[in-house]
């Protein structure tokens, strides 16, 4: 099994509700990666269609020195 983590940044989304902004994310990249399988077929090496979400974390900056001390 692997698992991969990301952390992404986007400085105009201040005030706006983690949990939307979580939702969204989970949506867009769950398509994206369906889409991405669906057009590379047998060339798709990372199997993206098989991976799956298990949480995303949305961080307010006061919150983020704790995300970025976490070793993962």
């Amino acid at each position: 099994m692997k698992v991969a983590f990301l952390m992404l940044k986007n400085d105009r989304l201040k005030g706006k509700d983690n949990k939307q902004i979580m939702e969204g994310l989970k949506q867009v990249v769950e398509e994206s990666f369906e889409w991405w399988h669906d057009n590379l077929g047998m060339q798709d090496s990372l199997e993206l269609g098989e991976w799956k979400i298990e949480k995303i974390v949305v961080a307010d900056e006061s919150d983020i020195k704790k995300v970025k001390q976490t070793e993962f």
